[in-house]
């Protein structure tokens, strides 16, 4: 007990003894003996003038009984107790006595520490737990793969391409994705003239994130150019064309995860052309055209950071 005490004298009361007379049994000398004893540090002298200094003072109520009170500061009780007198006592019972009023009163300043101690305040709930595969919660994304256009001719319907995303606001909901890619050369041969074509596809589309299943559903509109350029040859002649196409479109894409950071996204959409363009060849005839409205389907491995 004598370690304990100090540590709580930071916040707990004092004690002062008012002195007796010295035929009382117990004397406040014994009192104070055994407050000191079982309480280091408490007792303070009598005129201490402290908020935290409480009077211990003792009244006979008979013969038979003698009372003792904590009084604080301002005179008003915290603590009262009788207990029986020793009637023709010997020294030893005195001093027994004496131990008996400070267990009483270390008792009650262990229960005024404790009340005066501050409630911890209640845990936190831990956030719960993503499901097992949802995609993890990282602002940014950059992935890597090749998209395919139905009806392109060769290689031109095949494209390489370059992702990357941020997710936005409405509680990380959305995600601002952009693109830019490259096809790989198509041929036209019409009435002699032979067109090799490369398309330059970019887009930004604002995508809305939705739970599904081991990953996540994205879906909205985008709005691109579709940088087409052709060369056309006729003999010795060539003739160089370039030509931006405005479109706008609704792409619909799965983003799976691989791992915390890794994952595989598949896309596929339909894209209308704002502005079309025709490409004549020999005498005016039409080698090829952008087409008023095309579908594609893709596939990227990706990064989160």
């Amino acid at each position: 007990m004598a370690l304990v005490w100090p540590i709580l004298l930071t916040q707990a009361a004092l004690v002062a003894v008012q002195p007796r007379g010295g035929d009382e049994c117990p004397t406040s000398r014994q009192v104070a003996d055994a407050l000191s004893t079982r309480m280091p540090g408490v007792l303070v002298p009598p005129d201490t003038q402290r908020p935290e200094v409480l009077l211990l003072v003792f009244s006979a109520t008979g013969t038979a009984m003698t009372t003792f009170s904590l009084l604080d500061q301002d005179g008003r009780p915290r603590l009262e107790r009788s207990l029986a007198s020793v009637m023709g006592a010997k020294p030893g019972d005195c001093v027994a006595l004496a131990d008996t009023v400070a267990l009483i009163v270390e008792r009650f300043l262990q229960e005024l520490e404790v009340r005066a101690r501050p409630v911890p305040a209640p845990p936190r709930r831990p956030m719960p737990a993503a499901p097992s595969g949802t995609p993890p919660e990282r602002a940014w994304d950059l992935s890597v793969g090749s998209s395919w256009r139905p009806g392109e001719p060769g290689l031109a319907a095949a494209h390489l391409r370059v992702l990357a995303g941020r997710v936005l606001g409405l509680a990380d909901r959305l995600k601002l994705v952009v693109s830019a890619g490259v096809s790989g050369r198509g041929s036209y041969v019409t009435d002699g003239v032979t067109a090799e074509l490369r398309r330059f596809p970019v887009s930004a589309g604002l995508l809305l994130r939705l739970l599904l299943g081991p990953g996540e559903l994205e879906l909205g509109p985008t709005v691109g150019l579709d940088i087409v350029t052709a060369e056309a040859r006729a003999g010795t002649m060539v003739k160089p064309w370039l030509r931006p196409g405005p479109e706008a479109g609704l792409v619909v894409g799965f983003r799976l995860p691989l791992s915390p950071s890794w994952f595989l996204r598949f896309d596929g959409g339909l894209t209308l052309a704002i502005v079309r363009y025709e490409f004549l060849g020999g005498q005016g005839a039409v080698a090829f055209s952008t087409p008023r409205a095309y579908a594609h389907f893709g596939g990227a491995l990706g990064f989160s950071f």
